[in-house]
């Protein structure tokens, strides 16, 4: 599992790399990766969300969007996210990808690879660290 250093070391990325950007689409490719809402609804909710802050809670990230929601995620034992220019061809261990999009730049893609559960909140709720 990664140690708090390792996930403050992500979280800091995630800033650097996604802030700003707009979710323009969600690829799910494994709907019981998603711990909360249900995936249907966790596609609906995140899809058009721009990401304005990232911040940590224990082993949790947790990406605060415009709108007052959140999407989450905990890495578990092996997660990974990694953040490349284009459309990328997919991993075998993907669970999900988000298309993100800024006026000023090319699209770029954030992937999650094995994370055990993602969760979201879209109207300006608190985030919820269940699992």
């Amino acid at each position: 599992m990664p140690e708090l250093p390792e996930v403050e070391t992500v979280r800091q990325g995630l800033i650097e790399a996604t802030l700003g950007w707009t979710i323009a689409e969600s690829r799910l490719l494994r709907p019981g990766v998603v711990s909360w809402p249900s995936a249907l609804e966790f596609q609906r909710a995140i899809t058009g969300q721009r990401l304005v802050a990232w911040q940590r809670r224990g082993k949790y990230l947790l990406g605060e969007c415009a709108s007052g929601g959140w999407v989450g995620v905990h890495l578990r034992m092996t997660g990974a996210l990694r953040w490349e220019p284009g459309d990328p061809e997919l991993d075998r261990h993907e669970r999900l990808r988000l298309i993100l999009t800024r006026p000023d730049r090319e699209p770029f893609c954030l992937r999650f690879i094995r994370p055990a559960g993602l969760w979201a909140v879209v109207v300006g709720a608190t985030p919820r660290t269940g699992n």
